[in-house]
């Protein structure tokens, strides 16, 4: 797979520069390039002048998925990361590398980061609650679509991009069955649906989260408010023994001078 223009121009021997302006629209695509793409890449001449075919020799027309990806001067992989407000865009354009590019991205210094493309979301909603909470954000792997059918599993959490939205649920996987996944929510107030494979773009696996919420979630904090009661009431307890023991030391010798008269 190819993942960067930087990567596509240095296999043709041609300017990154100019794959650049050739994708921002401000230079024509040469027969030359054309006929090095078709050499090296296999690339369908046919579907790059009618539209018809698959866009790969060999390759069904449904199976190939193309992934826009950024990398730094290095050719490092960056993180993609897509804010609330960009969801619809990315729904739609996806796969335009100015679209993407355009996103903001980083990197992180774990180095589970640097093998694999990465793309983080921002959640929207409250089905997730209280795992995922609004304005979080999930930072998944990539999944290619020939590993769906076998590489979903159940009960783990998932960004779906479909035709219409960017979803976060837990996944129950029904491939073989009808060619549908079961989205789930942590919320009980959602209803689980199913998603037909035929409506999925792409699917990213949820490796990790980035929160901002550093409070306890209700259900938490009452159990937390309970046992501050029952230490306050042992702290009562202990104290009340403490002063019978005192009052009962204190008395222990008038008792043992009784006894002896």
């Amino acid at each position: 797979m190819v993942k960067s223009k930087r990567q596509f121009a240095k296999a043709l021997n041609y300017l990154p520069q100019g794959i650049s302006e050739i994708v921002n629209g401000r230079r024509d695509v040469t027969i030359e390039l054309v006929r090095k793409a078709v050499d090296v890449f296999k690339v369908n001449a046919d579907f790059l002048f009618t539209g018809i075919g698959p866009l790969f020799h060999g390759e069904k027309e449904d199976s190939f998925n193309v992934l826009t990806i950024v990398t730094d001067s290095n050719e490092k992989e960056r993180i993609v990361h897509v804010p609330a407000p960009a969801h619809a865009g990315y729904v739609n354009q996806f796969h335009d590398p100015v679209f993407v590019e355009e996103l903001p991205t980083y990197t992180l210094p774990d180095p589970i980061f640097n093998h694999g493309t990465y793309r983080s979301f921002d959640v929207a909603g409250d089905s997730m609650e209280p795992i995922l909470f609004q304005g979080d954000q999930v930072i998944c792997s990539f999944i290619e679509s020939c590993y769906w059918k076998h590489a979903i599993k159940n009960g783990q959490i998932y960004v779906f991009v479909t035709n219409n939205d960017i979803v976060v649920k837990r996944a129950i996987n029904q491939v073989r069955e009808d060619l549908t996944f079961k989205l789930v929510s942590d919320n009980d107030a959602y209803k689980p649906y199913q998603l037909e494979l035929n409506d999925i773009r792409e699917i990213w696996k949820v490796r990790l989260k980035i929160t901002s919420r550093l409070d306890l979630p209700e259900s938490h904090r009452r159990v937390s408010s309970g046992l501050v009661d029952i230490e306050g009431k042992l702290d009562q307890q202990n104290e009340i023994i403490k002063s019978l023991l005192r009052k009962m030391g204190n008395q222990l010798p008038e008792m043992q001078n009784e006894s002896a008269t």
